[in-house]
């Protein structure tokens, strides 16, 4: 337990911190999903309970520290700041509380979230990208026998609360972070208990918004004053904690409508908006903000939850990454970009394949430099389409892919190496490499040679003569040639992060990404 009244003192630990005489603030590092605050205001044995947390263990550890840290206090209020399951799926654990919210946040407790499609969400397994994301994000936290009770009193505006002799003012601030968004001010403790209004140490999502009305919001939290602010996740904060946290907003409003109005789309914004400055964790969030700001701006339905969440979840891995090199833009292109970048007469499936679609992102960042661009894509073209049979050409490309981290190399062949002849379990069984005992000889002297170019940059006596026995020179040539070109195309991908084609689908690349 913590006493300190010194935002800066108080340490970010589990547990229940006193931060004024009337007022304590419940803290649950690391803040993030999930992880959110919650906060008691209490005098004379009478006590009111702001937000209950995301689970029932969660929620009644909570309940049974406060017992042991503020003994004798009875809780005959629980607000909630707003509709997010992390803060009121702990409601039924305090049966003899009024649930308190305001008319917005009762409308969207209606039509929200519940746990189970939640816990339907969680095991589906048709996005493994996002399975395995929101199974992070969800560790330690169980969904079972949540009971979602109704509010017993719903307000608009401002309500006071009496709590023995201290008063709790509750504010409505409306549509900002959700549908409904309410702060609890005390001002007996100059305390401010902000909900999802604020954030500290982690980007913050806006599912409701506009984001107007966010800023608007922390506008009148700096009104107050406050002394100690405890926010809806991370460190508790002060006065010029909420100055900085509309400042971010600010940026953000300004960056998303910049990136609206080029037409750039809004997964691709969520990746280029620089955040560098904002030392703030989990920076995948922002999707949500701009998905939100995108929907708004276009006056077009929102994009679904699970849609948003998978752009979170590929930000997060690393499929979609900021690019250093950003591709150029259709309206970017001059005349001799937009001829480099109209696929040449060929033959080769790779060439065809292209051909039918828009430039490829690594196409778009290369013509950058239109003079190595233009060098080098005829030797590319060749070295793809050369005298090594389609099936054998893409199962080293797919193998070099894997050895290289490289996810956009990998999507882009591995639909190609089906069409060559390779089967779906090739393509699985392409992460074990040469030992796998499904392999021919000549497809396992193929792999060696990847690994040992890899690893050694060159190849041992024992797999050349294995090569041979299958390959005749102008192979061997090509051969070597093909697994450096791939190994240079990676690197560009990797160290110039360059976004994967929208075209493609979704990602099916079973390596480990490079960082």
């Amino acid at each position: 337990m913590s006493t300190s009244n010194d935002t800066t003192r108080t340490p970010f630990s589990r547990g229940w911190h006193r931060v004024g005489e009337h007022s304590w603030a419940w803290l649950e590092p690391d803040g993030g999903w999930g992880k959110a605050n919650a906060g008691l205001v209490t005098d004379q044995g009478h006590g009111l309970q702001i937000d209950t947390l995301f689970d029932l263990p969660h929620a009644q550890h909570m309940r049974d520290s406060l017992a042991l840290t503020v003994p004798g206090v009875g809780i005959e209020t629980v607000v909630n700041t707003h509709a997010d399951p992390d803060h009121c799926w702990g409601n039924q654990l305090f049966p003899e509380a009024a649930i308190t919210v305001s008319e917005h946040t009762a409308r969207e407790m209606a039509d929200g979230h519940r746990p189970e499609p939640y816990r339907q969400l969680l095991a589906d397994d048709r996005d493994l990208l996002l399975r395995h994301y929101l199974r992070d994000l969800n560790t330690g936290f169980g969904f079972e026998d949540i009971e979602l009770p109704p509010p017993a009193r719903t307000f608009s505006g401002t309500l006071d609360i009496a709590v023995g002799g201290v008063t709790a003012r509750l504010i409505d601030i409306g549509a900002a972070h959700t549908e409904g968004d309410t702060v609890v001010w005390v001002p007996e403790d100059g305390v401010l208990y902000s909900g999802d209004l604020l954030f500290s140490g982690v980007h913050p999502v806006m599912w409701g918004g506009p984001i107007e009305n966010w800023i608007a919001a922390c506008r009148t939290m700096e009104g107050l004053n406050p002394r100690v602010v405890v926010p809806g996740h991370g460190p508790l904060m002060d006065r010029d904690g909420i100055v900085e946290f509309r400042g971010y907003l600010e940026y953000l409003a300004t960056e998303i409508t910049h990136r609206f109005e080029a037409g750039m789309p809004w997964r691709e914004a969520a990746v280029d908006i620089p955040l560098d400055r904002w030392n703030r964790e989990s920076p995948e969030r922002v999707a949500v903000t701009v998905a939100t700001m995108y929907s708004q701006l276009e006056k077009s339905a929102r994009v679904a939850f699970e849609s948003v969440l998978a752009a979170e979840a590929a930000i997060a891995s690393g499929v979609q990454r900021r690019p250093r090199i950003a591709p150029l833009r259709t309206s970017e292109l001059d005349g001799r970009a937009s001829d480099l970048l109209r696929m040449p007469r060929s033959d080769g499936d790779l060439a065809r394949r292209f051909a039918e679609r828009p430039p490829l992102n690594l196409f778009a960042v290369l013509v950058r430099h239109p003079d190595l661009f233009e060098a080098w894509l005829p030797l590319a073209l060749q070295v793809t389409d050369g005298s090594l049979s389609a099936a054998d050409r893409e199962l080293v490309t797919l193998r070099t892919a894997l050895r290289c981290g490289s996810r956009y190399e990998w999507d882009q062949h591995a639909p190609v190496a089906l069409a060559a002849g390779l089967r779906a379990a090739d393509l699985a069984r392409a992460v074990n490499g040469p030992d796998d005992l499904g392999w021919s000889a000549r497809q396992k002297a193929l792999l060696r040679c990847v690994d040992e170019l890899h690893e050694m940059s060159t190849v041992t006596e024992a797999t050349w003569r294995e090569l041979a026995e299958h390959y005749d020179e102008r192979q061997l040539i090509e051969l070597v040639m093909l697994v450096g070109h791939y190994h240079e195309v990676a690197f560009a991908l990797n160290a110039l992060r360059v976004p994967l084609d929208p075209w493609i689908g979704p990602s099916t690349f079973p390596g480990v990404p490079a960082a």
